[in-house]
């Protein structure tokens, strides 16, 4: 697509002669390296090495297309001056885009292509494509980066403008695919004869419209570009270390707690539920020492029951000043040929509870199967719990999930114009 020519310091020079077809005045402004140029008025395209510019090709009710930069505008891209000399128009299965051809005396020929209001700029390169063959690869590398491929598709010349370094005409086709590693992408064209590889970069079309000084708006873009890089993607890879060490930390204070925590047993006993008259009576505990610092309790229940539930309304009440911490606790377990549902255990944490001497009050209720046995139950002080751990990963990792699918769906846009989607399934 693109031909590097390292030349020396030359004086422009510009060729003038008359179409023959149309006798309209055709200049050529890369003279030595033109081979075909086209006759602004009849379009014509004419062999500029020829001594008397014979006639290669006759257009005749030709679609016009207007190029977004006119022909010989100048503008300075990666820091380099370029000058537009050609203007061509592909398509494949009535898809179209269009491609400029850019020129510099010292760094040759570069492609400027346009798809759907996404620009690229291609540079020819020589060095070897790792994993490419005349077999459709899916992956590809370059100066071992990997490359996906994106599309495949037979190039079609619709329409052309200017002057080239090789032999063009409307109607010739090549075999054409494009691989992607954004903002980067790697196309292919072949021949019967030859294969030519280009490296590209996304350019933002602002930066085109002020680079050739363009009075006229550049085309809308549509969708995401194939070279397009994501912003989203960006700010995932940004958000990543900070995440990982926010729960390295979290992880170590967890450890810690585990640690220091007593987690001891302060009240335990068992209570017959084998008879309705066990449900309707208002079971007391034995009064139990709380001693330490301000901290949490938990208090456990077990039940022997079977697709059925058991209901305990318990009050934590201080010895002294005879207020009461309702601590409700419900079991219930069901289970039939392969599965079940819930536990024959069950747990609530209660927080700040102070030093002091306490008892239980118990008030316990079941569901229509008949229990036979002892409900057990125990209180422990000062224990770990993972839910507010689970809570803090939650939060941590909310912004970065919130990030991710964004970046997801960034993706899938971009892919949802190419063959060979990783998301084809969405």
């Amino acid at each position: 697509m693109a031909l590097t020519i390292k030349g020396t310091k030359v004086k422009p020079v510009v060729k003038s002669f008359n179409c023959l077809s149309c006798g309209s005045p055709v200049k050529i402004h890369v003279v030595g390296h033109t081979l075909n140029v086209v006759c602004p008025s009849c379009k014509a395209i004419i062999d500029a090495k020829d001594p008397n510019f014979r006639i290669i090709q006759k257009l005749t009710n030709q679609k016009k297309y207007t190029p977004y930069i006119p022909l010989n505008n100048k503008g300075k891209l990666k820091g380099k001056l370029w000058e537009c000399t050609g203007f061509v128009v592909k398509s494949d299965s009535g898809y179209y885009w269009q491609e400029y051809l850019l020129y510099n005396p010292y760094e040759g020929y570069r492609w400027l292509v346009e798809v759907n209001g996404h620009w690229v700029l291609y540079k020819k390169i020589y060095r070897a494509v790792e994993d490419a063959s005349s077999v459709i690869s899916q992956r590809v590398r370059y100066k071992q980066k990997k490359f996906r491929l994106f599309n495949d598709g037979t190039a079609r010349v619709t329409y052309v403008e200017g002057e080239f370094y090789w032999r063009i005409k409307a109607g010739n086709a090549s075999l054409a695919r494009d691989y992607i590693a954004p903002p980067e992408s790697l196309s292919v064209e072949i021949t019967k004869n030859e294969e030519n590889w280009s490296l590209g970069i996304h350019i933002d079309a602002e930066t085109i419209q002020k680079a050739f000084k363009v009075e006229n708006p550049p085309p809308y873009s549509m969708g995401v570009g194939m070279a397009q890089p994501s912003p989203i993607k960006e700010k995932l890879q940004k958000c990543i270390k900070p995440m990982l060490t926010s729960l390295v930390v979290l992880f170590g204070l967890w450890v810690i707690r585990g640690i220091t925590a007593s987690n001891k047993l302060v009240h335990q006993s068992y209570h017959s539920v084998s008879s309705e008259e066990d449900f309707k009576k208002t079971i007391k505990t034995e009064e139990f020492e709380i001693s330490g610092r301000t901290s949490n309790i938990r208090i456990h229940g077990t039940a022997p029951i079977l697709n059925s539930w058991l209901y305990a309304d318990a009050i934590l009440i201080d010895v002294d000043s005879q207020k009461g911490i309702p601590i409700p606790l419900e079991i219930s377990y069901y289970r039939g040929g392969d599965w079940s549902e819930g536990s024959r255990s069950s747990s609530r944490i209660i927080n700040n509870v102070p030093p002091g001497r306490y008892y239980l009050n118990l008030k316990l209720q079941k569901g229509p199967t008949f229990l036979r046995g002892n409900f057990y139950l125990e209180i422990r002080r000062d224990v770990t719990f993972s839910s507010n751990m689970f809570m803090a990963v939650i939060l941590i990792l909310l912004g970065p999930l919130f990030t991710f699918f964004r970046s997801r769906s960034f993706e899938v846009s971009r892919w949802s114009n190419s063959d060979y989607s990783p998301y084809q399934s969405e």
